[in-house]
């Protein structure tokens, strides 16, 4: 399971290229960090596409030109690539993420069921979200 903090997540959102209407970008984090060596070559491993492959700080960014189905760049080719498990979500999804987690307030009760005046979101009580 990919678990980010809200600080990642704010990372992840700021960095993220901004794509033009009709393209798309995607963060794909990974489960565990992978080899430096590993992340370091991905870029030379990019087969030919109109896609492009961005490497961040948190996350390796995927901006899909002509939509994702059909394009070499995916999560199985990132995993092999990387040799660790990893998961993708579109950008918007990431910012929407990360101005929720901003939001949270700090030592609320994380117990979806909680009714203490609050709302009753939450995640596990060290902030991270899983």
């Amino acid at each position: 399971m990919a678990v980010a903090t809200p600080a990642s997540l704010g990372r992840v959102a700021e960095q993220a290229p901004v794509a033009p209407v009709g393209e798309a970008v995607y963060a794909a984090f990974w489960v565990e960090a992978p080899e430096p060596d590993r992340l370091a070559a991905l870029p030379s491993r990019v087969p030919v596409t109109a896609d492009r492959l961005i490497v961040g700080t948190d996350a390796v960014y995927l901006w899909y030109r002509h939509g994702v189905h059909g394009s070499p760049l995916s999560n199985p080719w990132l995993e092999r690539q990387l040799n660790v498990a990893m998961t993708s979500r579109r950008t918007t999804t990431v910012s929407q993420l990360a101005a929720w987690a901003n939001t949270r307030t700090p030592g609320r009760s994380h117990d979806p069921n909680h009714r203490s005046g609050g709302s009753g979101r939450g995640g596990p009580a060290d902030g991270r979200l899983v």
